[in-house]
């Protein structure tokens, strides 16, 4: 060292101001606290990712259920309407099948094929007048000194035309009938049939 720098140094801490004493952490210390904090913060996210991820597959598990339900309905309505289109073929393409028409007192016309072999009959009708809410067209099987429902008529499309009606339980000698009834139809008709159509034997 040059001379002189051990008295310069010396006098020097004499007029010199000194620092406050420093308080180290250990380094062992310092690595247990990061340690820690590093255990707690995954213990917070330990804890928190599974509430997410609970939540998220409740939503996905809700979807996927909504999906099916929505899926099978729509299965279900399909395989019914196809099996309703198949039936309605069968009777229209029965070896015995006839096919009788005649006007309506409302307007219009009422058309059915009937097959004896099958017991069933397809109904449709065209330019019936238009009922209120409070009335339908109910369709019945009309036999000797009986009659027996056969289902209601569907309101007419914007063709003026009603969508085909399959009917079961056709008898020898019955005849088919129109009555307009009450909105949900009834159990006997309670009005004079607008159109009675005889079934060829």
């Amino acid at each position: 060292p040059p001379a002189g720098l051990k008295e310069r140094v010396l006098a020097a801490t004499t007029v010199t101001r000194q620092l406050p004493p420093v308080t180290a952490t250990p380094r062992w210390r310092r690595a247990a606290a990061d340690s820690s904090a590093a255990r707690r913060g995954t213990s917070r996210t330990f804890w928190t990712m599974p509430k997410i991820a609970t939540g998220i597959a409740a939503v996905a598990l809700a979807a996927v259920v909504a999906l099916a339900v929505i899926t099978i309905g729509t299965n279900n309505s399909l395989n019914k309407e196809r099996a309703r289109n198949q039936a309605i073929a069968a009777v229209l393409a029965a070896p015995d099948a006839r096919i009788v028409s005649g006007s309506t007192t409302a307007g219009g016309t009422a058309t059915v094929v009937a097959s004896h072999l099958a017991g069933k009959i397809v109904f449709t009708s065209s330019g019936l007048r238009v009922l209120p809410s409070s009335q339908v067209y109910e369709l019945w099987f009309l036999g000797p000194g009986k009659a027996r429902g056969a289902g209601l008529v569907p309101p007419a499309g914007v063709t003026g035309s009603t969508a085909p009606v399959l009917a079961s339980g056709l008898e020898t000698g019955d005849s088919v009938g129109v009555t307009v009834e009450p909105a949900g139809g009834t159990t006997a008709p309670t009005t004079t049939p607008i159109v009675v159509l005889a079934v060829p034997a």
